[in-house]
Formats: C-alpha cells, structure tokens, sequence
C-alpha cells in the first residue's frame, strides 16, 4: 500500500478558500483483494467507490463528472470525467473501450491533478497565463521598468501576493528559458544575434586600448549577454548556478550577474 496526502480547497462563505490536506491509500490489486476491498473498473465508478486503475492499482474515486454533447459535436452521447486521488481520465459513452488511467505514471512524474501526466511544469508553460506573463515579462524587461506586481496579476488576477508570485515565476527555469527564446525572436527580427555581441565586445576592447570611451558599448553588450544566456551555467542537484564571468581589461574588470535558483517543491492542490 501506498499513501498519497492532497491539498484540496473549499470556497467558504465570504469567497474565500479553505485549504485543507486529505490522505488517501493506494493498493496493488493484490493488496485490496487480501484488506476485503470491494473494487470495480475505474471507468464504472461513482464518487465514493474504489476503482481498479489501468495498471492495476486501486484507490477511491473523488468525483464523477458527465457532460452531455450538444447535436453535432463529437464526440456524441455522454462523456465523463472521472477523478482519483492521483489524476484523472475522460471516457466516452459512444466509444467505451477508449480510455487510460494509469497510476504509475502519474507518480513517477508527480503530476495528481491533471488528466495528463506530463511533469507540471510541461502543462504550466502551455498555459494562456503563462505565455502571457513571458510576453509582458518581456515588454516590460526591453522598457526598462519591472513592475512585478502587475506581472503577477496577469498570472493570477487573484492573486493575494501578485510581487511574490512574479519573482518566484521567474527563478523557474522553464519561465527563464520561454523568456530567453521570446527575447532571441525579438532581437533576430532587429538583425542581433551572439556575432553581432561578439564584435561589440571586440570593437569595446579594441576602444578600450584606444583610451576611448568604451562603457556605453560595453553595457550594451552586457545586456546582450543576459538575453542571450551566454554566461557559463552548470547544473548542480535541484540547483542552477551560474559562473560568475570577468571581461578583463575592459573598464577595470566588469563582473557580470551571478546567480542561484533553486528548483521550487511542486505543490499539487486541486483547482
């Protein structure tokens, strides 16, 4: 038997949401046959009931949902939307025999909430939101003014703590490399690319020996830099450290940005 603790939330009366955590068991078939558990296909469950998985575990059933299809629209008859503590599964009344759920996967992804069980941070960087908060991200980073609390309300209009939830969003390294492949489009469609920050570098260091004025040049090509992502970056366990790189003899050594993310805990909770 294995054991799975879900964070769910409830509406309360003010509009507010209660979260609470439940505990839920997982059992091989094998396992609920010898504890007297009475099972059934997950496909003929209702809420309540125990149902066998595709691969053959057994937990209960959480919700039954049936949506019936307007004249026209495939598929036909009923479809039902079936949810178990690890993930959920749609099958139709028109084609019985289609239909998967699969516990396994889900728990080698750590994805319990979706149909899919795809990591969640693959589903979160499809997501409208998501793409919205890059492209406003974007916008305002070649503006020149952050403004972290409206970029967590485009996330989440919801949103409790619209700032924390910016500056969390952006430590992701899928949010940070949806960014760096909007930022290389914008800068490709104005003729920049890594050569063109290369002969910056070199023109800055070749003025620079000139005694002349070199900064201006420079800093643009250290923002280059950052776009581009063309600072060395190791991978360390559940961490990304960036080297710290030198440009030496440009301008007394100018130290570029380090830094340090740490790959957040998922926390799964049911919307």
């Amino acid at each position: 038997m294995e054991r799975l603790f879900r964070r769910h939330w409830k509406l309360t009366g003010d509009g507010s949401r209660r979260y609470y955590e439940r505990e839920y068991c997982i059992y091989t078939e094998s396992e609920a046959n010898n504890e007297g558990i009475d099972f059934k296909p997950w496909k003929s469950c209702r809420e309540g009931d125990w149902g066998l998985s595709t691969d053959g575990y057994v937990a209960e059933c959480i919700k039954r949902r049936e949506y019936k299809s307007k004249a026209g629209v495939y598929p036909k008859g009923v479809s039902y939307n079936l949810v178990f503590p690890y993930g959920q599964a749609f099958y139709s009344s028109s084609y019985p025999e289609r239909g998967s759920l699969e516990y396994r996967k889900h728990e080698e992804s750590g994805t319990y909430s979706s149909v899919s069980s795809k990591p969640q941070w693959k589903l979160e960087r499809n997501r409208t939101r998501t793409k919205n908060f890059v492209q406003a991200y974007v916008k305002q980073y070649l503006g020149g003014k952050l403004n972290y609390e409206v970029l967590g309300r485009i996330y989440r209009s919801d949103e409790e703590n619209p700032t924390i939830r910016a500056k969390a969003l952006l430590k992701k390294k899928y949010i940070k490399d949806m960014i760096d492949k909007e930022l290389n489009e914008i800068l490709i469609d104005k003729g920049i690319n890594e050569g063109t920050v290369f002969d910056m570098l070199l023109e800055a260091a070749d003025m620079a020996r000139a005694k002349e004025r070199a900064s201006d040049l420079l800093r643009v090509a250290e923002n280059l830099i950052d776009i581009y992502g063309m600072k060395a970056k190791k991978e360390v366990t559940q961490e990304f450290e960036a080297d710290m790189t030198f440009l030496e003899g440009l301008e007394d050594k100018v130290l570029l940005e380090s830094g340090k993310i740490e790959e957040s805990k998922k926390i799964e909770q049911k919307n």
